[in-house]
């Protein structure tokens, strides 16, 4: 049953995700599949850490905003939990988090600031997720930049984007397969 929810719930957002791109001119784009990829991936590794650190940390399960909560902790405490977390969860910044740009979707370009949350958080995790070539040499996993695809009304689309994600939540899910 809980294998069908999350096959249920991708199908959701990803339906979510091609509406948006068809109400920007971006349907059936060769463009689309990796606005969706690249939107769908931010979802998944948020949602990821999300589990990750209330598992670790049951007080942030309670807590109104667990966003918020991790915001208020110091540099230190932060790192220690991302310290505790499996090597297979990315690194996360509370910038990164689909809250605070959820909050920041009125900021002017705020296409710009999706986009660079996106690299930074490959950035960021790049000795995590870097796939090393036969000579040893790392090929960086950073995104091409997502919103100049759906120019010229990409604060929109990156809104849109962004709230489709925001409002299906998997971390629910991810709970319940990993038990």
């Amino acid at each position: 049953m809980v294998a069908q929810q999350f096959e249920q719930r991708t199908r959701e957002l990803i339906d979510s995700l091609k509406a948006i791109c068809a109400a920007y001119g971006l349907g059936n784009d060769g463009n689309e599949f990796k606005i969706i990829t690249q939107v769908f991936l931010y979802k998944f590794l948020n949602d990821k850490f999300a589990f990750e650190a209330k598992k670790i940390r049951p007080a942030l399960a309670q807590a109104e905003s667990w966003e918020a909560a991790i915001a208020a902790m110091s540099a230190e405490d932060v790192e220690m939990l991302q310290m505790q977390m499996g090597a297979d969860t990315a690194r996360l910044k509370p910038e990164h988090f689909i809250a605070h740009l959820f909050g920041r979707q009125n900021a002017p370009e705020f296409a710009k600031l999706f986009d660079d949350t996106l690299r930074d958080i490959a950035i960021t995790n790049n000795d995590i997720f870097a796939v090393k070539t036969d000579g040893g040499a790392n090929s960086s996993p950073t995104p091409p930049s997502a919103t100049p695809f759906a120019a010229p009304s990409s604060t929109s689309w990156a809104i849109s984007a962004l709230s489709a994600s925001s409002t299906r939540s998997t971390t629910s899910t991810l709970r319940c397969l990993n038990t």
